[in-house]
């Protein structure tokens, strides 16, 4: 099996080299009532059978990192057929793994498939969930929302967290790229939405939160600010290469005190090069000169 895992303070670290172990460490996480990371190794995942996390007793605070190792290094691919990744933090409905939270940075989602979520569904109650630095690009949604990201948060206090992310050419009929449903608990009040510097498909309204791209069912306490609609601008998406080009307008657009902002992108440079990061999990870095020009010839 291509997976171990390390006891920490306080939880478990593991480190996945494939689906399966990937499955494994998630199984583990939902059960063993501790904080968790899974650290998922570079490379392209063919997700077979949806990655599945889900906690059903409240124990006020189970807390889940997956730290890809980036965007462009490691894929995560639904073959267009499968739901990518499926987390649930109240499956049965009564209040759930409250006080928790969910971080997902690092990753690329691609060809998901999925009822809902596509590349990634979220549930959850009285949780924080942040998503950063990831791609979302070619899912969709076979029953209609949230082709890229769909989250049911189910509790006012809840909050989703969305930085620094490309989220872009996805589908569904609401929400391609992100559909929020922030009032699962009915009363009409929406849960907090957090919505900063992303690049988005061009059929956002950023402004009402409610339109063909993006759709947040309620709302009133959704914050949003610098987001754009602009091809990234990836060197070569179809093949796995989603280092930016030169010309990218993600290039400097990214938030620099984003919520665990790292000190470096997935190639190792400095997390920020210029006046702010860049969106998405790459730092561009412009090439090196030619040698002649170093040596002064």
């Amino acid at each position: 099996m291509a997976f171990w895992a390390t006891n920490v303070a306080f939880g478990k670290t593991f480190n996945v080299t494939n689906p399966d172990g990937f499955q494994v460490a998630l199984t583990e996480a939902q059960s063993n009532k501790e904080d968790d990371t899974i650290n998922v190794a570079a490379g392209t995942y063919n997700i077979t059978s949806t990655l599945h996390y889900s906690t059903y007793n409240g124990d006020s605070g189970h807390k889940l990192t997956i730290q890809g190792a980036g965007a462009d290094k490691i894929v995560l691919d639904g073959g267009g057929s499968v739901q990518i990744l499926y987390i649930n933090t109240d499956a049965d409905n009564n209040g759930g793994d409250a006080g928790g939270d969910v971080t997902i940075r690092g990753m690329a989602f691609e060809n998901g498939n999925g009822g809902n979520g596509g590349g990634v569904y979220v549930h959850g109650s009285s949780i924080n969930i942040t998503i950063k630095e990831s791609t979302f690009s070619g899912n969709s949604a076979s029953y209609g929302w949230g082709g890229g990201v769909y989250g049911h948060l189910s509790n006012d206090s809840a909050i989703l967290n969305v930085y620094n992310n490309i989220l872009f050419n996805n589908t569904a009929n609401d929400g391609d790229d992100l559909y929020v449903n922030s009032d699962g608990d009915g009363n009409y009040i929406g849960s907090t939405i957090n919505l900063y510097n992303n690049d988005f498909s061009g059929n956002a309204d950023f402004d009402t939160g409610q339109s063909e791209d993006l759709y947040i069912t309620y709302p009133d306490n959704y914050h949003h600010a610098n987001n754009i609609q602009k091809d990234p601008q990836f060197v070569d998406p179809e093949n796995g290469d989603f280092h930016l080009k030169s010309d990218s307008p993600c290039i400097d657009k990214g938030k620099n005190d984003a919520p665990g902002l790292p000190d470096t992108d997935f190639d190792g440079d400095p997390r920020i090069l210029g006046p702010a990061p860049d969106i998405g999990a790459d730092e561009f870095r412009k090439p090196m000169p030619w040698l002649h020009l170093l040596l002064g010839e």
